[in-house]
């Protein structure tokens, strides 16, 4: 008895320290991709793959490896070592992405459109789901993709996979179904709901139910919504996309020189990008005449 507790014990050590030497070498793995060294985390993430005793760091590395690879552009090293990963959801999730990151949305379609990720573990049917979706929507089949979109949402944690999950499925009511009063729901409620205050989704779920709002005819509700974003001396896109948007508000309200005075704004913005430009001084000239 006491020789199998001695032999169980030791053979615990050796696999917290096993698992320790993984994350270890991960930390610095990981390392080198914030520092855009991608072809030396390339060859990092393999070794460690070769080394790893669970299939769940192997899969981890292979994925890792995957990714860098896509970075490198080397799109068929990328693929092979994603159909490498043992798990057969991850390998299947990370292949997905790679074709969409590729933009072959359709192939995606065609290889995975009848795939149950529903019988998938939860973190691999959430992203799953989502990346369907957004190749549906990105290909106009506003049912398909709200149907995976919603599944998404149904498995995907709180993060920022979610926050753009739904800011998808918004955007799909809102162009391939038509249907706005879903849309302006779940931009309001990307509003509340999304992670980083000042991040591009919240800015954009802002932005597109103001639009909704205007174009309804509920001006106020629409600047009560412009103004939940609170920015300080807005500049570069953001900036001239905010007072733009006021502008088209009090133009809808017919108040000619606030939304003028708007405009001009916009088109004084630190950071103006040029097609932004162009866009500006036409709108500004169609509100002057």
């Amino acid at each position: 008895m006491l020789k199998r507790i001695v032999v169980c014990t030791i053979a615990l050590c050796f696999a917290v320290s096993a698992f320790a030497d993984y994350i270890s070498d991960r930390e610095v793995a990981m390392a080198l991709v914030r520092a855009k060294k991608d072809a030396e985390a390339l060859s990092a993430f393999v070794k460690m793959a070769e080394g790893a005793d669970l299939d769940a760091q192997k899969a981890d590395a292979l994925e890792q490896a995957a990714m860098c690879a896509h970075r490198m552009k080397n799109f068929d090293t990328a693929m092979e070592l994603a159909k490498r990963i043992p798990v057969e959801a991850a390998s299947k999730t990370v292949q997905m992405r790679l074709l969409q990151g590729n933009r072959k949305r359709q192939e995606v379609i065609e290889r995975f459109k009848d795939e149950d990720f529903s019988v998938w573990p939860e973190k691999y049917a959430g992203d799953a789901f989502f990346i369907r979706g957004e190749c549906y929507f990105s290909l106009k089949n506003g049912r398909a993709a709200e149907a995976d979109l919603k599944r998404a949402l149904e498995n995907l944690g709180m993060g920022s996979n979610r926050d753009y999950a739904r800011l998808t499925l918004a955007h799909n009511y809102r162009t391939n179904l038509q249907d706005d009063e879903k849309a302006l729901e779940l931009y309001l409620e990307g509003v509340e709901k999304s992670r980083d205050a000042y991040g591009w989704i919240r800015l954009t779920c802002i932005t597109s139910a103001a639009d909704i709002l205007r174009r309804q005819g509920k001006t106020d509700e629409a600047l009560q919504t412009l103004d939940r974003a609170k920015m300080d001396k807005p500049k570069g896109y953001w900036g001239v996309a905010f007072r733009q948007a006021y502008a088209e508000v009090y133009a809808a309200q017919g108040k000619k020189e606030e939304a003028v005075a708007r405009m001009k704004q916009a088109l004084e913005t630190e950071g103006i990008s040029a097609w932004q430009k162009n866009a500006i001084e036409k709108r500004l000239k169609e509100l002057e005449d």
